[in-house]
Protein backbone atom coordinates (compact mmCIF):
# COMPACT_ATOMS: atom_id res chain seq x y z
CA UNK A 1 0.00 0.00 0.00
CA UNK A 2 3.13 2.57 1.01
CA UNK A 3 3.80 2.06 -3.03
CA UNK A 4 0.72 3.15 -4.62
CA UNK A 5 0.21 6.88 -5.27
CA UNK A 6 -3.21 8.39 -3.94
CA UNK A 7 -5.41 10.47 -5.97
CA UNK A 8 -4.12 13.50 -3.90
CA UNK A 9 -0.58 12.92 -4.02
CA UNK A 10 -1.71 12.76 -7.85
CA UNK A 11 -2.84 16.11 -8.23
CA UNK A 12 -0.36 17.71 -5.72
CA UNK A 13 2.12 16.78 -8.59
CA UNK A 14 -0.29 18.25 -11.60
CA UNK A 15 -0.69 21.16 -9.75
CA UNK A 16 2.73 22.19 -8.06
CA UNK A 17 4.03 23.33 -12.33
CA UNK A 18 1.16 25.69 -12.33
CA UNK A 19 1.36 27.17 -8.94
CA UNK A 20 5.41 28.07 -10.15
CA UNK A 21 4.45 29.42 -13.13
CA UNK A 22 1.82 31.33 -11.25
CA UNK A 23 4.66 32.61 -9.18
CA UNK A 24 6.73 34.14 -11.97
CA UNK A 25 7.56 37.64 -11.80
CA UNK A 26 5.08 40.06 -13.84
CA UNK A 27 6.61 41.87 -17.19
CA UNK A 28 7.02 45.55 -16.90
CA UNK A 29 4.53 47.41 -18.40
CA UNK A 30 5.48 49.01 -21.82
CA UNK A 31 6.84 52.36 -22.02
CA UNK A 32 4.76 55.18 -22.94
CA UNK A 33 6.56 55.87 -26.02
CA UNK A 34 5.94 52.29 -27.11
CA UNK A 35 1.74 52.78 -27.01
CA UNK A 36 2.37 55.81 -28.70
CA UNK A 37 3.68 54.71 -31.80
CA UNK A 38 1.54 51.87 -32.18
CA UNK A 39 -1.56 54.01 -31.41
CA UNK A 40 0.05 56.08 -34.30
CA UNK A 41 0.20 52.92 -36.37
CA UNK A 42 -3.33 52.04 -35.94
CA UNK A 43 -4.25 55.18 -36.51
CA UNK A 44 -2.69 55.28 -39.46
CA UNK A 45 -3.72 51.70 -40.94
CA UNK A 46 -7.11 52.54 -40.56
CA UNK A 47 -6.92 55.45 -43.02
CA UNK A 48 -5.51 53.41 -45.15
CA UNK A 49 -8.11 50.66 -44.91
CA UNK A 50 -11.28 53.69 -45.15
CA UNK A 51 -9.35 54.44 -48.64
CA UNK A 52 -9.78 51.46 -49.66
CA UNK A 53 -12.17 50.54 -52.62
CA UNK A 54 -13.24 46.94 -53.21
CA UNK A 55 -14.85 45.97 -56.40
CA UNK A 56 -18.40 44.76 -57.07
CA UNK A 57 -16.71 41.36 -57.63
CA UNK A 58 -15.13 40.87 -54.10
CA UNK A 59 -18.11 41.84 -52.65
CA UNK A 60 -20.78 39.02 -51.11
CA UNK A 61 -23.39 38.32 -53.16
CA UNK A 62 -25.82 38.28 -50.39
CA UNK A 63 -27.39 40.11 -47.30
CA UNK A 64 -27.35 39.04 -43.77
CA UNK A 65 -30.96 39.53 -42.78
CA UNK A 66 -31.11 38.89 -38.73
Amino acid sequence: MADKMSRRRWASLGVAPLLAQSQAPSQAPPSTEDLNIQRENLARWRQQLKQAKLPMAIEPAFQFKA
